[in-house]
């Protein structure tokens, strides 16, 4: 019989004195040029994947609902962040990250909006401040035996990333084998991923916010709950993904990247 994949990954649980669930998933993700395909793939891990299709989630979690989820690219490592005081949203934003780390193959349109536009728009925004160019000027004008190369890449070589190459970069490096998930929380927590997803009920999530309106007026105070069990009732049906995506496919790779691979 064969293991499930999952099983590959090295988790660690720990029990501790929080009322919040708190999980870091943690890859190594060399920099293999100065393109920024590290920093690329970790974006893309919030552009849909098979299980969670709608590419606006990440907003809608953070914005909406009890919960945060970040990440972070550095050199060599790239770390995913999940914290929640709800244990069964939790659980899912669990199963949500982690989907999008095993997601491979994207639509060639998200592929471009996330690479020419997040991205791009990321990178230009750390290049106007002087500092950063002149550490950047350095990482490129060595070129030494033991130049370093920028994890983040540059807003002219972002584009040098190809959908292809995003694929294989994922392949080599985001590999189950790879992954090791840190788990912490008021109880021991077992991680699988889910084999389907329902839609939470409304519930308890929506209570929270309207004790800020406590000092509100009765009838303004009515008009606020509702008003944020509506919308939160929407937004986590998003988060569950009910929306179709095309699935792309992998091709020729861009030789230089793929030279690199083979070091």
């Amino acid at each position: 019989m064969l293991e499930e994949p999952w099983l590959q990954m090295k988790i660690v649980s720990k029990v501790v004195d929080s009322s919040i669930y708190n999980a870091v998933f943690a890859l190594k993700t060399p920099a293999l040029d100065h393109s920024g395909i590290s920093h690329l793939a970790e974006h893309m891990v919030f552009r849909g994947s098979t299980k969670y299709p709608a590419n606006h989630e990440l907003f809608i979690i953070n914005s909406l609902l009890p919960a945060t989820v970040n990440a972070s690219t550095q050199n060599g490592v790239t770390f995913y962040f999940i914290s929640s005081k709800e244990k069964s949203l939790f659980m899912l934003l669990l199963d949500y990250v982690y989907s999008g780390l095993v997601q491979i193959t994207y639509q060639q349109s998200e592929f471009l909006l996330e690479r020419d536009g997040v991205v791009y728009r990321e990178l230009q925004m750390y290049e106007k401040h002087l500092n950063y160019a002149v550490d950047v000027a350095a990482l490129r004008g060595d070129s030494s035996p033991e130049n370093v190369y920028h994890y983040g890449g540059f807003s002219d070589t972002i584009a040098l990333s190809s959908i292809e190459d995003l694929a294989l970069y994922k392949q080599s490096f985001y590999r189950h084998e790879h992954i090791t998930l840190y788990l912490n929380g008021p109880e021991q927590i077992d991680f699988k991923p889910l084999s389907q997803v329902s839609t939470p009920s409304k519930h308890h999530y929506y209570s929270e916010k309207a004790l800020h309106t406590e000092n509100a007026e009765a009838e303004d105070t009515a008009a606020v709950v509702e008003a944020v069990a509506t919308t939160e009732e929407a937004a986590i049906e998003e988060v569950v993904g009910l929306l179709k995506l095309g699935v792309g496919g992998a091709g020729r790779f861009r030789h230089g990247f793929r030279g690199r691979m083979a070091q």
